[in-house]
């Protein structure tokens, strides 16, 4: 093995702690892994459940970029059903300037009915509304005005004065177990987060580099991507915060432009279980071109 980095998956749960003080010492945490050399921190988003002691990803992650230095940090995922899309593109754009350019982009639609129900939306209705909401933040991010006209969401010629420090816009990443989606993150160059037994795992990654190789790099919005791709990613996982390892893979035969990376996971404290991040970004030449693919990574997984 020559080559190791770590990275933390995180949700902020209630504790006995008053709640200042689990924010304080989380972000003390944070100090500390950006201190130590860890390469990302993730922070899940859920509401009105003893795990959503985090509800607005936003908020904590801007006051972890006033703690810390080089750690990158991300929601996974900012639940975008339930967003307004333009105040979204704003507060994304705000976000990756305040840290420097750090900032790790995951999207979802958000997959418990209980959480979505609380503010209105309809289960049945969150994947349409998922994916017109990422439309709308990859044009606004990347578009001087924004212009857009769908089911759900509507807008003309708004001014874009926000824009974020990664251009066009920060690394994606979309976390999830289903064939289509899989294929979905794949043909899009999305970092793709997953979670399962190794064998299942085995197959969504085998998925995510079929869809990955066959399709063009293009955005939800249908325009060719043309940002650079990552040079290194890492996945982690658990409340408690436990680490990832990478280790370096024979160099790929020729591959599509762009980067992959996965990872799969040893047992938990409850469950055998594996993650899978497969690191995609758009990219900017022919898929003609080749660049390396990534480092596998293992890490210890506790749940997602």
């Amino acid at each position: 093995m020559s080559e190791v980095s770590f990275g933390v998956f995180d949700w902020i749960d209630r504790g006995t702690a008053p709640l200042n003080q689990l924010y304080e010492e989380r972000l003390r945490l944070l100090a500390a892994a950006d201190e130590a050399g860890f390469y990302c921190y993730h922070l899940a988003e859920h509401h009105a459940t003893p795990l959503g002691m985090a509800p607005s990803p936003a908020l904590f992650l801007t006051a972890a970029t006033q703690r810390t230095r080089r750690i990158r940090l991300g929601p996974l995922v900012y639940l975008l059903p339930l967003y307004d899309p333009l105040r979204l593109i704003e507060e994304v754009a705000m976000l990756d300037q305040l840290s420097g350019g750090r900032l790790e982009l995951g999207v979802g639609r958000g997959v418990s009915p209980y959480e979505l129900r609380n503010f209105g939306v309809d289960p049945e209705n969150s994947r349409p509304m998922f994916e017109e909401a990422l439309a709308v933040l990859l044009a606004g991010l990347t578009q001087e005005r924004l212009n857009f006209a769908g089911r759900h969401y509507n807008y003309q010629n708004v001014p874009m004065e926000l824009h974020s420090l990664q251009q066009p816009y920060p690394p994606l990443w979309y976390p999830t177990h289903t064939p289509s989606s899989i294929e979905y993150a794949g043909r899009h160059g999305f970092n793709f987060v997953g979670l399962g037994p190794a064998a299942a795992v085995r197959e969504h990654t085998d998925a995510y580099r079929r869809a990955w190789e066959a399709h063009p790099a293009t955005t939800p919005t249908g325009s060719t991507a043309t940002s650079p791709p990552r040079r290194s990613a890492s996945c982690a996982s658990s409340s408690s915060t436990t680490a990832t390892r990478r280790r370096k893979r024979p160099p790929a035969p020729r591959m599509p432009c762009g980067s992959a990376r996965s990872c799969s996971c040893g047992t938990s404290t409850a469950t055998t279980a594996t993650m899978a991040c497969l690191a995609g970004r758009p990219r900017s030449r022919p898929r003609a071109s080749c660049l390396d693919r990534r480092p596998v990574s293992a890490t210890r997984c506790s749940g997602w």
